[in-house]
């Protein structure tokens, strides 16, 4: 769940096939399927493609559909 700036409230976002997300000394991080990690809790994230809840496209990179 993130906060959109556009509405002012708090969306469920559907991250791509492969994408998990961990706990690390306590924060929360979104890690790719690759292994990288694209998002660290407390981060602004802008580098992202798709309909809001669905994304598609992290960093340049596209990602098949979650479902």
């Amino acid at each position: 769940m993130v906060f959109d700036y556009l509405s002012g409230g708090r969306v469920d976002l559907v991250w791509p096939r492969g994408f998990s997300a961990w706990l690390l000394d306590g924060r929360a991080e979104i890690v790719a399927p690759d292994g990288s990690v694209v998002l660290r809790e407390g981060d602004v994230f802008s580098d992202i493609i798709g309909g809001v809840p669905n994304i598609c496209e992290v960093n340049g990179v596209y990602y098949p559909p979650a479902s």
